[in-house]
């Protein structure tokens, strides 16, 4: 254990699955960094949270492909390692599906102490400051670390709505009971939405008199939005018990205007969101807070406080993941949701693990001159075709983070060079002058009737933008604007390379054999769009 640093390349606050994934890095490039957690071990929210202490990030043991890279698509809770076969792998800790969060901190465990990680345990940080472009961080001890980058890794604390007389709610999220015993014959208004209402809901139904799940907006489901984040159909099951009617829980759209004590009871003043400004005065036992969580800064000091967005809840960025106020101030993990909000997957480790991965990368070129990784491609468009096929179909950070982080092909100074997982906002900003940059990323599609259960698809290349499922688009620009995009037919299963997932079953579409559809519909596609962007290259540099 490191104490009373005078300066070093980084401080991490936090070793959650993000701090311990920029340790990863940080430790193989050799930069002299140190992390600071508060808990006895890695992963600490984890021993917390989810209450349920089921995770709903999935885990899939038996995968479709011995390709380390592919591998990590099915894997929402494995650190990335680059491909060392001797890592610990999630799936070797649990077996289930939904597996269990007490095997998570299991293996965040295992993790730091196969790689020797430099993590300070029992270390709370209190305090941040900074001066003369140098924060000093200081612990419960007084000892204190100083460094010019700091990274906070760290989960977040409960948010709390703004509600009058919200501080009469008898819990929220991170202390109520999970005993569903303690909610015989109550009536129970949990405040919120997400999977945490649901978690707890899933408890207390069974023995409250009624349960009610209200917020101001609707309820999102996942399978229709596509965010993950987004209410999950393993969670939902009330769903059924409210619609058909058996009044054993409700889920209102509603503002709450007041809560106030009424005797023994608990009496709140709503506004219906969807009824022309009907009002109710309900009455309840229990009120409980299921609201997400924010960022605490509590710990900075007031010229060192990150900007804040989204009701305060998670700090204003930048396209590298630096506070758009505090120079060096980086965040990695849950806390940079907000950059992507209810969009990618940046509130799950598939996602988050890919975004430290970047700011890793950018964090090495700016301050140790390390260029950010890249491959040379020759001017050959089936070769550049095949390369972004492959790419499409192996890459875990496209597949997690679709329209967010990006695979980038480049044109400068004579030669194609490609980039790979880099921030769409960051390639558009930092490739703004280059003659040709083709963005390539994944997307997905909507139906034309809104039923994600139940639509006509087409199945041609030429209708490719009326993909549903998430498919690759490519996009082209030239000085900063946009030239051009194409969309690439979707595929149920991601493969846009024949033979990539040879453990799947399909082995043709319609009269093609499988590797002819792919490379009609897909490669074919790719290369001619290449090709299409060279030809108006060389046209306007001859002009």
């Amino acid at each position: 254990m490191r104490k009373g640093v005078e300066m070093l390349d980084y401080v991490v606050i936090g070793a959650g699955p993000a701090g311990v994934q920029l340790a990863f890095f940080m430790e193989k490039a050799g930069r002299d960094y140190l992390v600071l957690e508060r808990g006895r071990q890695a992963g600490t929210f984890f021993q917390t949270f989810p209450r349920s202490r089921q995770l709903i990030s999935y885990n899939r043991p038996p995968v479709p492909s011995d390709d380390a890279e592919i591998q990590m698509r099915f894997d929402w809770n494995s650190l990335l390692t680059d491909g060392d076969p001797d890592a610990p792998k999630f799936r070797n800790f649990d077996k289930d599906f939904l597996p269990k969060a007490d095997n998570l901190v299991t293996y965040l465990d295992e993790f730091t102490k196969q790689f020797d990680l430099n993590i300070n345990y029992e270390t709370s940080v209190v305090n941040v400051a900074k001066s003369d472009d140098v924060f000093t961080i200081t612990d419960q001890n007084g000892a204190t670390y100083q460094t010019r980058n700091l990274i906070i890794a760290t989960g977040g604390v409960p948010y709390i709505p703004d509600i009058k007389g919200i501080d009469l709610a008898t819990d929220d999220y991170s202390t109520v009971s999970m005993n569903p015993a303690d909610y015989e014959g109550q009536r129970v208004l949990i405040i919120g939405k997400g999977n945490s209402a649901f978690e707890v809901l899933n408890v207390i139904q069974n023995r409250a008199m009624i349960s009610i799940l209200m917020s101001p907006t609707s309820l999102r489901l996942a399978w229709q939005t596509k965010h993950s984040g987004h209410a999950r159909s393993t969670l939902i099951g009330p769903l059924d018990a409210y619609q058909l009617k058996a009044i054993n829980c409700v889920i209102l759209d509603a503002d709450i205007n007041e809560i106030r004590h009424n005797g023994s009871e608990l009496e709140v003043d709503i506004t219906y969101s969807h009824a022309e400004g009907d009002t109710q005065t309900d009455y309840y036992d229990r009120i409980i807070t299921c609201t997400g969580f924010k960022i605490d800064t509590s710990i900075f000091d007031d010229d060192t406080k990150p900007d804040l967005i989204i009701d305060d809840r998670f700090p204003a960025l930048t396209n590298t993941w630096e506070s758009e106020n505090v120079e060096n101030l980086y965040f990695a993990g849950t806390l940079t949701q907000g950059i992507d909000f209810q969009k990618a997957a940046s509130t799950f480790i598939g996602g988050f693990r890919h975004n430290a991965q970047a700011l890793f990368n950018v964090l090495e070129e700016k301050n140790h001159d390390v260029a950010m990784p890249r491959e040379n491609l020759s001017g050959n468009p089936d070769d550049m075709a095949r390369h972004i096929a492959k790419r499409l179909t192996m890459s875990s950070a496209l597949f997690f983070q679709f329209d967010f982080l990006a695979d980038v092909l480049v044109y400068e100074n004579g030669k194609f060079e490609y980039y790979s997982g880099v921030m769409m906002d960051y390639a558009k900003e930092r490739f703004a002058n280059s003659e040709l940059v083709i963005i390539i990323s994944f997307l997905w599609g909507q139906p034309d009737n809104n039923n994600v259960l139940s639509f006509q698809r087409r199945p041609t290349r030429e209708e490719a933008d009326a993909s549903v499922f998430v498919h690759p688009i490519l996009r082209a620009y030239s000085s900063g604007e946009k030239q051009d995009e194409q969309h690439i037919l979707e595929d149920i299963y991601g493969c846009y390379v024949p033979g990539s997932f040879d453990r799947f079953f399909t082995k043709s579409h319609g009269e093609k054999r499988l590797g002819e559809w792919h490379n009609y519909n897909q490669v074919d596609v790719i290369q001619e769009f290449v090709e299409k962007r060279i030809a108006a290259l060389r046209k306007d540099r001859a002009a």
